[in-house]
């Protein structure tokens, strides 16, 4: 097999696929959110305490502006300050999803170190995913195109999956493919659900619980769990196909997104905003929520990344318009 077929077997991050996998991601998050999020902050504004409230907006910090609950609420547009609850809600989770799954192509490594992981809390003192993620940034700083081959390969070789005892051709050489060649690929299947499951019950346990309403069942409960546990598998898939890439792939939140205008054809309105395309009112607002971060592709094989190019379109909420 010659060096460019030998390359052309990277190729598998689509722009197409990424992009409408971003809008399903935009449209089940925002139906989670309506099913279990409090629709209306003014039946549980009593019981929310000041510290309880800021924790909310700390959990959202990159995403949503760090101001006190009460001056940001005056910020928003009326029907916005009531669902508040359900938009920090599907920002806290387009925040863990982004950040903490599709942006962290090592995530689910710490099945290679399962036996080692102890310590005196029970918990590991330095995962294995860390210890690369580290070591990625570091050969990075040294030769970014270098680096991103040794990211790519590392994820591509580590979901390699062949038949069992069957042959496997690579150029003018055959071997039949022992039991490890399927395990390591379908271990990492199944490593990146465990992770998954582990993240999405830490994520309802933290500030995302003050933004629940009360379920009728623990068999409810197991069904919103399992939503949102299939919505961040598919995603972590999907990450896998990208990092598998010899692209470089990078979010922008609140830091990269300050003002909303309709020319630039890079943020969407939440759907709570009710404004028709091209409403004057809203061009040039602040942005107040990142709800979901837009997403960008640079390089490839080339190993070119001073060129990058948006493959999913950012979501915000945007400050009170001006009535007209």
């Amino acid at each position: 097999m010659d060096k460019e077929a030998t390359r052309a077997l990277y190729i598998g991050a689509n722009d197409a696929v990424i992009e409408k996998s971003c809008e399903r991601v935009k449209r089940e998050l925002l139906f989670w959110t309506t099913d279990y999020a409090i629709g209306d902050v003014k039946t549980v504004d009593a019981r929310l305490s000041a510290s309880e409230k800021q924790s909310i907006i700390a959990a959202l910090d990159g995403y949503c502006k760090q101001e006190d609950w009460e001056s940001l609420m005056k910020r928003f547009p009326a029907n916005i300050q009531k669902s508040v609850l359900q938009v920090f809600a599907q920002a806290l989770w387009n925040k863990h999803l982004f950040e903490d799954v599709f942006m962290k192509p090592f995530l689910y490594f710490d099945f290679y170190e399962q036996e080692e992981m102890t310590s005196t809390a029970g918990k590991p003192d330095t995962s294995l995913p860390t210890k690369l993620q580290n070591m990625y940034h570091m050969f990075r700083t040294v030769d970014e195109g270098q680096a991103e081959v040794w990211r790519s390969d590392t994820v591509r070789l580590a979901n390699s999956i062949v038949p069992l005892n069957e042959e496997a051709k690579l150029g003018s050489q055959t071997s039949i493919v022992g039991p490890g060649a399927l395990v390591l690929g379908e271990r990492s299947k199944q490593a990146r659900r465990s992770a998954v499951e582990r993240l999405v019950s830490n994520i309802l346990d933290g500030p995302m619980r003050l933004m629940l309403r009360k379920l009728s069942s623990p068999k409810e409960a197991d069904r919103r769990s399992e939503i949102m546990i299939d919505i961040y598998c598919r995603i972590a898939e999907l990450a896998t196909t990208c990092w598998a890439d010899r692209s470089l792939w990078e979010i922008r939140g609140l830091d990269k997104v300050d003002h909303f205008h309709w020319h630039l054809e890079t943020l969407y309105l939440h759907h709570f905003h009710f404004v028709e395309a091209n409403d004057p009112r809203v061009d040039g607002k602040a942005v107040l929520v990142v709800i979901q971060p837009l997403l960008y592709r640079r390089g490839g094989l080339d190993l070119q990344f001073d060129i990058d190019r948006m493959v999913g379109k950012g979501v915000v909420i945007v400050e009170e318009p001006v009535s007209t």
